[in-house]
């Protein structure tokens, strides 16, 4: 039996705790799976991925202590769908990975993994074809009305796409600054964005919309069309030197289903679900791992310099 304390009642002068008695079930540790940079945003199955990688750990009881760890010496296998079973092979601790498998825009895949003392668990995932950038190009700079200093304005960019059609589509926007078409990473900013278009769905509060490192999105209303979607870019006021061979990038990547319920659920878990705040409504992360916990899912790219 475990017990915690509950707090019972809080005022300025007087406060009240009871120990109680847990008795409901704990749950048994189930394993987790997911893209091997699930840690870094991971997005799943692509061509663009020089191969396929995934993590597995263990799933802990809400009222464990310690923090999951790497499941070793796994049996994972993965496969096109209706195709033969391919091997992941263990390359470090809890890591499995596997160049003997391309991946296909527009293809299904199925991964199964098994080890000592856990269900087996199993996953599918389709890589969509993507939605394509016609153009980006920057429109203003704003300084809205009620900004106390230069890092509150921000600057307007028209992003074009081009919707491929037969079927529901996801995506996700993001935006970057590239030094000879390489990420910077020695910057101190990260490019935050966000858009009142009808078809971005960004985590909003009222009239304030919050601004992300990560836009997403939906198809749903220009399937098979062009459409603009205005975006407004917060670099925190940093400019490149002039002369710099830097320029600005957006990059779309195009989700399944899976990916786009996992990482907006992600989002919100991260801004909303782990505040802290006893009183709050908890966000679920999505999951689409059957027998455990996970994620797995499929994308496509596609990047474009500012025009």
């Amino acid at each position: 039996m475990k017990k915690f304390i509950y707090i019972l009642l809080a005022l300025p002068f007087i406060a009240c705790e009871k120990t109680i008695d847990y008795n409901g079930d704990l749950s048994e540790p189930m394993i987790v799976l997911g893209p091997s940079n699930a840690v870094s945003s991971g997005f799943g199955l692509s061509r663009f991925e020089d191969s396929v990688q995934f993590i597995l750990s263990n799933s802990i009881d809400i009222l464990d202590i310690g923090i999951p760890g790497p499941i070793q010496n796994a049996d994972v296998q993965i496969r096109e769908v209706g195709g033969a079973w391919i091997p992941v092979i263990e390359r470090a601790s809890g890591y499995y990975s596997t160049n003997a498998l391309q991946i296909v825009t527009g293809k299904s895949y199925e991964v199964k993994a098994s080890a000592t003392g856990y269900d087996d668990v199993s996953a599918k995932c389709t890589v969509p074809f993507p939605i394509a950038i016609n153009s980006f190009k920057y429109e203003s700079t704003v300084y809205p009305p009620d900004t106390f200093n230069f890092y509150d304005a921000y600057k307007v960019y028209n992003l074009k796409l081009q919707d491929p059609g037969n079927g529901r589509r996801y995506f996700c926007i993001t935006a970057e600054y590239r030094y000879n078409d390489t990420t910077l990473g020695s910057t101190g900013y990260e490019v935050q964005l966000t858009s009142k278009s009808p078809y971005a769905r960004p985590i909003t509060d009222g009239d304030y919309y919050y601004r992300l490192n990560e836009l997403f999105g939906t198809n749903e209303g220009f399937e098979g069309k062009e459409v603009n979607i205005p975006l407004q870019l917060y670099n925190e006021g940093w400019e490149p030197n002039p002369g710099d061979d830097i320029s600005l990038y957006i990059t779309v990547k195009t989700l399944d289903e899976s990916g786009y319920k996992y990482h907006t659920s992600r989002q919100r878990y991260q801004q909303f679900g782990g505040s802290g705040d006893l009183f709050s409504q908890p966000v679920q992360v999505f999951t689409n791992v059957k027998g455990g916990l996970g994620f797995l899912g499929g994308y496509s790219l596609r990047d474009k310099r500012e025009d």
